[in-house]
């Protein structure tokens, strides 16, 4: 059985793409192949591009969960730190569960979401790129402490009062991008932002300037979000992604623009 990486479209059976088989059969649905266990580890196993679930790290997959749970995925996917699930059907980050431990960096752009609740399952997030959705509170970030970028492009937040969750629950938080939301429209909007959250070092792929800043002095090197897409294999991944892994073990370092566009 030939498998797609690519992983174009989700299905109910698993909340995965159904793989083109090449065999001329590819609009049959998933869960009429009689799935057991190890066709889904299987699955699991060529999107990575790993032999073991285990060594998995990176993982780019499309899920439905109006029709299906990956809340096990975590388990089955316990040394996961990237994982891509922009485009999918979210119904809520909850069902993502409380299985991956060591997950550094997610992608739910164009997900379909309405909040963030159920991202505190995720206790090592660093990034977090939730553009293009139907979010309006940041509540539920103020238990992400080793949040260091967050994009929130495209969503609902209108309240400086939102960025409160931010000061007292992300103290490591450096690029954050709110571009698209109706925040922005706000006198001194940028001047605001800054005075909530001084540690901030980047918004809306800007540098902050502050006044207090002496204009001698150099300017801090700043962790910038990914641009590059993810590769959906474990072996090639881009420059930086793997600038981002690197840094995993011992603080991230800025090499070039770390944002993932979502067109």
């Amino acid at each position: 059985m030939e498998i797609s990486h690519d992983n174009p479209t989700p299905v109910t059976a698993l909340g995965f793409s159904r793989p083109s088989s090449g065999q001329g059969n590819s609009d049959q649905p998933w869960e009429q192949m009689a799935m057991e266990q190890e066709d889904e580890d299987l699955y699991l196993r060529e999107l990575a591009g790993v032999d073991s679930c285990e060594d998995a790290t990176n993982l780019r997959v499309v899920v439905n969960t109006a029709t299906t749970t990956v809340s096990h995925l975590g388990q089955k996917l316990p040394n996961l730190q990237e994982l891509n699930l922009s485009s999918s059907v979210l119904e809520s980050l909850r069902d993502l569960g409380t299985g991956f431990r060591r997950l550094q960096v997610l992608w739910v752009s164009r997900c379909s979401l309405t909040g963030l609740e159920g991202v505190a399952g995720l206790p090592a997030l660093r990034e977090l790129y939730a553009s293009y959705n139907d979010i309006a509170h940041l509540q539920p970030l103020d238990s992400c402490s080793e949040l260091e970028v967050l994009d929130m492009e495209g969503n609902c937040i209108e309240d400086i009062d939102e960025l409160h969750a931010l000061r007292t629950g992300c103290s490591n938080l450096q690029c954050l991008t709110l571009t698209g939301n109706p925040i922005t429209d706000m006198q001194d909007y940028r001047s605001q932002v800054a005075a909530m959250l001084p540690g901030l070092q980047t918004l809306d792929d800007n540098s902050l300037s502050r006044n207090h800043s002496s204009s001698s002095a150099p300017a801090p090197t700043t962790l910038q979000p990914m641009q590059q897409p993810l590769d959906s294999g474990n072996g090639a991944a881009p420059d930086a992604a793997g600038s981002g892994q690197q840094a995993a073990g011992g603080g991230r370092q800025a090499a070039g623009s770390r944002r993932r566009s979502e067109a």
